[in-house]
């Protein structure tokens, strides 16, 4: 009896004593191993690797001041070309100087060539220098930098048959004559003769200066 009296003295003083926490008899050991959370991304991330993946559209409305319109806008003043990284003026319906009717001839004091003042509009000498310059004044959509259009340019807004009479997109260029609009690229086969871009079908062709015809302005972005 006295054997075993001392084998549970021994055996409770070697029981290690845990430190217990103030006013709580938990064991300080168990205070130490919070649990494991799992890693969250902050919404505000989240949102903006979101965003950043939305593609653009091709096509956006510009109101007077370049500012961008929601697709369902009725009117609109420019059209923002993603894809090319251009601006275009849209034609007014309206017999003011951008009037979709207006046709004018090929001119270039610059170059010295072309024909004054051969087409048929109002408020300017009818040709293509002259509603540049107009355009320019009016800073259109806030830019004072637009001008002609190269064949290439003009060609990027072809619907390859989308649409017809006229062939572009009608969503955004809604005021389009089904007709001849001009370019600045050079024939290379006559002094008097450019590009021009027909939108009743979308194909090019050689034209000579004097003839009137319809322009689409154009900036770079």
């Amino acid at each position: 009896m006295l054997f075993v009296a001392l084998f549970s003295l021994i055996v409770a003083w070697d029981r290690p004593q845990w430190p217990k926490l103030e006013n709580t008899g938990v064991p300080a050991l168990h205070a130490v191993r919070p649990a494991a959370q799992p890693a969250v991304k902050p919404a505000s991330r989240m949102v903006s690797v979101q965003a950043a993946a939305a593609p653009l559209p091709r096509f956006q409305k510009l109101d007077g001041r370049g500012a961008t319109l929601p697709d369902s806008a009725s009117e609109w003043d420019c059209v923002r070309d993603n894809e090319h990284k251009l601006v275009w003026e849209e034609k007014q319906n309206n017999g003011a100087v951008r009037d979709v009717d207006f046709t004018y001839s090929w001119y270039s004091s610059h170059r010295d060539a072309g024909v004054r003042d051969g087409g048929q509009c109002y408020f300017i000498d009818c040709d293509t220098e002259h509603l540049v310059e107009a355009v320019n004044r009016e800073g259109l959509c806030g830019w004072q930098d637009w001008r002609l259009p190269t064949s290439e340019e003009l060609m990027t807004l072809d619907t390859d048959r989308e649409y017809y009479s006229p062939d572009i997109d009608q969503r955004y260029f809604l005021h389009t004559s089904p007709g001849y609009y001009w370019t600045s690229t050079a024939a290379n086969v006559g002094a008097t003769l450019v590009w021009s871009i027909n939108f009743l079908n979308g194909f090019p062709y050689v034209t000579e200066m004097r003839l009137a015809h319809h322009v689409r302005l154009v900036r770079g972005e």
